[in-house]
């Protein structure tokens, strides 16, 4: 009976050790060119390492289309991992969404520090004018704290 109390609180203890060594931290930023466009996202910290984004949105990025359309889309994309990115010290990420016509890819670069996340969006998709794209707006780049 004593032994199972040990072994019992020995794995309570570990359980709560492993949950309170991740940490989340959430980032909000903007896109050059593009004042009122917002990125958010959630980044998951375990041991000091940057593992995972969750909750990433971008909310009203402008784009324009060939025939002069233009407008603001707003996408959310899944929780994708972060890896060790080939240059150093420094982490990345990178998630793509496909809808329908439209086809969106979004990547970010942070430090160590993790004070901040740089990186960029493009997306293209068909609109009633023709082919329509983020580039074409002149935005894409964000910087988020």
């Amino acid at each position: 009976m004593k032994t199972k109390l040990i072994v019992a609180t020995l794995l309570a203890t570990l359980a709560t050790t492993a949950s309170a060594s991740a940490s989340t931290r959430h980032f909000e930023g903007t896109f050059a060119g593009d004042d009122n466009a917002v990125v958010t996202m959630d980044v998951v910290v375990r041991h000091g390492t940057p593992r995972q984004v969750r909750n990433l949105s971008v909310t009203d990025l402008d784009y324009a289309c060939e025939g002069g359309e233009t407008g603001e889309r707003s996408v959310s994309f899944d929780t994708t991992s972060v890896f060790d990115s080939a240059r150093d010290g420094l982490y990345e990420f990178e998630a793509e969404l496909s809808e329908g016509s439209a086809y969106y890819v979004i990547g970010g670069l942070m430090r160590p520090s993790m004070r901040k996340v740089k990186g960029g969006l493009a997306f293209v998709f068909d609109g009633p004018s023709g082919t329509c794209e983020s580039s074409a707006a002149g935005v894409g780049r964000y910087v988020a704290r």
